[in-house]
């Protein structure tokens, strides 16, 4: 499903807080599922041990 990226994405990317690592990317998808109130599947250990967002591990192709 794709969905639009409207103005409060953009404001909300802004307004992820200060624990959240500042790799642009990361924060560009972190913050629609965040505003659209969507859990966010990911394999990165960052995003995921961030803690402030349902963020659910996905295990296909990670390497630890």
């Amino acid at each position: 499903m794709l969905y639009e990226l409207t103005p409060a994405v953009a404001i909300s990317e802004l307004g992820l807080s200060a624990s959240f690592h500042g790799d642009p990317f990361d924060r560009t998808i972190t913050a629609p599922a965040k505003t659209m109130g969507l859990p966010l599947t990911t394999t990165d250990p960052r995003i995921r041990q961030w803690g402030e967002w349902e963020v659910i591990f996905y295990r296909f192709g990670y390497r630890n």
